[in-house]
């Protein structure tokens, strides 16, 4: 989720990852292993997924003909990362996009519609705590306040947006609307932008140091 939440689409947010989806992925590995596929084999497949993926978040590389068909682009993958209508629960691919175009859950990215990037149920801020977390809390009220015990259930597997009938305390609803939608763009104090700025010129010393010592 924290992936997604960014309301621009650039490189960094290919780095935008979960800190809490190494809590429960590792339960769909399990069955890689069970089967026999060596841990070597397994590294380097979600190695190349993972490098393969920086560059599909920009805004700036078009269409890319034939290859579109067969692969993941930037502008497929500018679908996955819209939170337009349209493109809710599309183009889930990695690498391929062929299982997308197999399954019925891929889009075209429409010259008509620009991508309006982030989540819907907008969080915000930019706590990395809260980030990570909110879907979370928000699942396990569903869960506490639904009266019936299937939805409870059903509550961690539903499809984006689902909502169990049976709360007994009204759920907070997103609100987006494509004509309205604003990001979230608070004014950021001058001593905290300087406080950002010389600590990456610190770490990126202390990185290019490592580097060069290792």
């Amino acid at each position: 989720m924290a992936h997604h939440q960014s309301e621009d689409y650039n490189l960094s947010t290919a780095l935008r990852q979960t800190g809490t989806g190494a809590l429960v992925t590792w339960v769909f590995y399990i069955p890689v292993f069970l089967i026999g596929v060596p841990s070597y084999v397994f590294i380097s497949v979600a190695s190349v997924n993972l490098i393969y993926q920086f560059w599909v978040h920009s805004e700036h590389i078009p269409k890319l003909g034939w290859y579109e068909n067969f692969f993941v682009t930037a502008s497929n993958h500018r679908v996955h990362h819209a939170q337009n209508e349209s493109y809710i629960d599309k183009n889930y691919g990695g690498v391929f996009i062929i299982w997308d175009r197999m399954f019925g859950t891929y889009k075209e990215e429409d010259d008509a519609v620009a991508p309006i990037y982030g989540i819907r149920g907008k969080i915000n801020t930019f706590n990395p705590i809260w980030a990570n977390l909110h879907v979370y809390v928000k699942m396990f009220k569903d869960i506490w306040y639904a009266q019936s015990w299937k939805e409870k259930f059903f509550v961690p597997f539903a499809k984006t947006g689902w909502q169990p009938s049976s709360l007994s305390v009204a759920s907070e609803k997103d609100d987006f609307n494509a004509a309205t939608f604003k990001k979230y763009n608070p004014k950021v104090p001058t001593k905290i932008k300087f406080y950002a700025f010389f600590q990456l010129l610190a770490l990126s010393y202390r990185w290019i140091h490592y580097i060069r010592k290792w």
